[in-house]
């Protein structure tokens, strides 16, 4: 029996796969903006969160849907 035929091994390596491309990506978009996402934040710019909020999820469905076919 291999290791990656172990469920919970294979839950653990998509979830750690899917963090660190919501990371990356994540660096990605802070580079291509003008403005510094995370500075707005602190200075409660709610739309800005809201906006970093919808690419996790976008980027986690898309992972979703990468790995899993």
């Amino acid at each position: 029996m291999s290791v990656w035929e172990n469920m919970y091994v294979l839950t653990a390596a998509y979830f750690i796969l899917a963090v660190v491309s919501i990371i990356i990506f994540l660096a990605i978009f802070e580079v291509v903006t003008k403005y510094d996402d995370w500075q707005e934040i602190k200075n409660g710019n709610l739309s800005v969160a809201m906006a970093i909020g919808g690419k996790i999820v976008a980027i986690a469905i898309i992972s979703c849907v990468f790995y899993l076919s």
